[in-house]
């Protein structure tokens, strides 16, 4: 689905006004991405054009190889201008593409990381139509906790890492900012492990030595922030608010679960009246071992490193990736030349979330490590004809996606 905005916000401070009246016009509103890989502005399937509505996927995960091993449906819409084929982003080892009419014949373009899908057999009537695609990912699709020496907690688990166009790695997909749709995951694990994805719980049946749960998200989102975590999880949960609050983290390891979900309650509870309710139905903070990046929102959860189970030592990455569930998750941006605006309106969000805990005289002040400018951050970076890379030091205090 295209892109829809929540642009009416009632900002209390001028910064924010500032800040929003400079970047509306590029957020995910609508519009066209050219340049990005899967095709140029006229291409078959383009990101001017191509509007899917919905992922649906059926996976496995062996942990020995380290493939997930995938059944995903697709339902789009092509362009009028596309004739009867469509071009996807996929960096996956497929098998076979399918429609209820039969097989679908396709090819792959694997240095530019994209196939075309001939739906001449599965168009019925109007442009819409709905097809299968079975593959596996390469090991290193999936991100896998790395034990370290002295690590006590040898508990296992994984999590996808999407931003910026990684999705593509484990889902085929439109994989841009500016193209909404729903997605729905049944993922497949061994009997006594968990798993957390998008959305509301929908399914969880353990069958013999598996266990297979689903997960469904109906407003539509972005593939960048479609995302699932598993393995020896636990979690704890805080539904005293307007809207459940958890904490996913390794079995073992050591995790102040209440003070955890009490800070993730107070930047709730600063963040609304900045910017209005939260927009989602339920958030989830999920610590993950070895994530390199910091942190990286996804709608309705936030993966963080696991020092985060100190709310202490974490307050600002926390509050970021928080923040990024209205900017960046329900506001988008439209393409990734326009990623400043989240970013930067997510470490805005961040300072404010820990104002009152240093403002004692509540006069409205920012601190000097809050918002940190140097020479050389990029403040726009210019499309590619290929992947295009995050702007590194976009400030000092931005740790994380």
């Amino acid at each position: 689905m295209r892109p829809f905005c929540t642009c009416c916000f009632v900002m209390k401070r001028w910064a924010w006004i500032v800040v929003i009246s400079l970047g509306i016009g590029a957020i995910g509103c609508g519009g066209t991405v050219g340049g990005k890989d899967g095709g140029d502005a006229g291409d078959s399937g383009s990101a001017s054009s191509l509007d899917v509505h919905s992922y649906t996927l059926r996976a496995s995960y062996d942990w020995d190889s380290g493939v997930l091993t995938a059944s995903e449906d697709i339902t789009l819409t092509l362009p009028a201008d596309a004739g009867n084929s469509v071009k996807l982003d996929s960096q996956v080892a497929i098998s076979k593409v399918t429609s209820a009419s039969g097989a679908l014949t396709y090819t792959v373009d694997d240095d530019a990381g994209t196939m075309t899908i001939d739906l001449a057999p599965a168009m019925k009537s109007g442009s819409q139509v709905t097809f299968t695609i079975d593959y596996k990912t390469d090991p290193a699709a999936v991100n896998r906790s790395r034990h370290q020496d002295d690590d006590p907690v040898l508990t296992r688990m994984a999590f996808t890492h999407n931003e910026p166009e990684l999705a593509r790695d484990w889902l085929v997909s439109n994989d841009r900012p500016d193209d909404r749709a729903t997605f729905a995951i049944e993922l497949t694990v061994p009997a006594g492990e968990d798993v957390i994805s998008n959305g509301k719980r929908v399914s969880d049946v353990t069958d013999g030595g598996s266990r297979t749960v689903g997960y469904r998200i109906d407003k539509p989102i972005p593939t960048y922030l479609m995302a699932f975590a598993f393995g020896q999880l636990v979690h704890a949960d805080s539904s005293g608010g307007r809207v459940p609050l958890s904490v996913w983290y390794r079995k073992g390891l050591a995790v102040d679960t209440n003070a955890v979900l009490a800070e993730m309650a107070r930047q709730q509870a600063v963040f609304e009246p900045l910017v209005g309710p939260y927009p989602w139905d339920s958030y989830a903070l999920v610590l993950a071992q070895d994530f390199l990046a910091g942190g990286e929102e996804n709608v309705g959860i936030s993966f963080v490193q696991e020092y985060a189970s100190v709310p202490s030592r974490a307050r600002g990455l926390t509050a970021h990736e928080f923040a990024h569930q209205w900017f960046g998750d329900w506001v988008t941006v439209a393409t990734w030349d326009d990623l400043w605006i989240k970013e930067g309106m997510a470490t805005l969000m961040a300072a404010e979330a820990s104002r009152s805990l240093r403002d004692q005289q509540d006069a409205g002040r920012l601190f000097g490590g809050d918002l940190v400018f140097e020479a050389t951050d990029a403040i726009i970076t210019a499309a590619s004809s290929q992947k295009t890379s995050i702007p590194t030091g976009l400030t000092n205090a931005l740790r994380g996606c």
